[in-house]
Formats: structure tokens, sequence, C-alpha cells
């Protein structure tokens, strides 16, 4: 297993994963657009042995008023159907993220896809189905504004 940033020769299989094991073609049509208009901060890809893109995970910033934070928003972690059983893909792809965004000088991550599960990843709860990951300790706290705007759910696409 191999954990990269994703390349341009990879965009199609992530649209091809996302539609086919996600189930979601707005979440397929979402990244595709969030990459075209060079929103994405992080784009990340599991390969198995044979090279086959098997899993992904996005990043983008939080939007408050219009500026870019610091603070990333995680797309829904996809793992193909024939792996969704292997949770060290899961646990490695976000190890993986988390590290690369703390070395980047991105702060916490946010997420809502997740479970008491992403509490194993470092993740902590905060309000409703919204897990937060923090780089530094304290950083959620010291900046009430901007997690006004995650709880509240005015993440403002670009």
């Amino acid at each position: 297993m191999l954990i990269r940033t994703e390349a341009p020769a990879d965009i199609l299989l992530i649209d091809s994963l996302l539609k086919e094991h996600a189930n979601d073609d707005r979440l397929a049509g979402d990244i595709m657009t969030m990459r075209e208009n060079a929103s994405l901060t992080l784009s990340l890809v599991v390969c198995s042995d044979e090279g086959k893109v098997i899993g992904h995970v996005a990043f983008r910033p939080v939007i408050c008023d219009g500026v870019e934070s610091t603070w990333q928003i995680m797309t829904p972690i996809t793992v193909s159907s024939e792996h969704i059983g292997e949770t060290d893909i899961k646990i490695s792809l976000i190890q993986e993220a988390m590290n690369t965004l703390g070395e980047l000088g991105y702060p916490a991550c946010f997420g809502s896809e997740g479970d008491e599960k992403y509490q194993e990843f470092g993740f902590s709860p905060y309000g409703n189905e919204l897990w937060g990951y923090e780089y530094y300790l304290g950083e959620i706290e010291s900046k009430p504004d901007w997690f006004g705007w995650v709880v509240n759910g005015m993440i403002e696409h670009k």
C-alpha cells in the first residue's frame, strides 16, 4: 500500500472511485469542481501494491466571510468496495493527511462523516456529527469565530 498526493493521471480514477464506491455523484462532482477551481489544499490517494487507486481523501480550506482560513475541511474518505473492511487503509490515510497538513502549517481539520471511530484517529467531537483535529492543542478554542462558521454550516465554496 502506498499513500501519495494525487497526480493528473489519477483524476479520472478518483472520479470513478467516488461514483462507484461512495454512491454519490454529487461528491464526485464537488471534488472535481474544487479541483478545477484550485480550491483543494491536499488530495491523497491510496494505491494497492499493484498500483490501483483504492482510496481517496481531499481537504479544502474553511472560508470565513470570503477569506480562506488555515483550518481545513475533510471530504468523506472513500475506499474501494474490495478493501472497505481493511481499517488500516483509513487509519493510514488519515495519519498521513494529518501529518502532511501539520507540516504545511494547517493547524486544524474538521470532518462530518465520522462517528466514534474518528476518536481513534485523534479527532474530538464538536457538536452534532462534527469531528475536529488539532495539530496544535488549543487552536480551535483560540478562534471561536472560525469555529462558529464550521459548526453552523456557513462554509462557503469558492
